[in-house]
């Protein structure tokens, strides 16, 4: 497993790539940024001990799901953003 370190690094990449114009041209591509992304929250949140529900939540709960263990992974000391 990779260092948290390195973790939070691929969040703030995926973040940008999540947000930026880009990757509205592909929905497909889109996807495959936004699975990564919650990969990577999910092996941050392994590494922390916080508890999350990314892989069982769809839509509007997976977004809201999203923010919260980002705000808790930010309170642990992760630079996210």
């Amino acid at each position: 497993m990779p260092c948290l370190d390195q973790i939070a690094a691929d969040l703030r990449r995926l973040d940008r790539q999540r947000q930026s114009g880009a990757t509205l041209g592909s929905e497909r591509w889109r996807a495959a940024v936004v699975r990564a992304y919650d990969l990577r929250l999910e092996l941050a949140c392994g590494s922390l001990g916080v508890p999350h529900h990314l892989r069982g939540l769809r839509g509007l709960d997976l977004e809201l799901e999203r923010v919260r263990v980002e705000g808790r992974l930010q309170a642990e000391g992760v630079e996210l953003r």
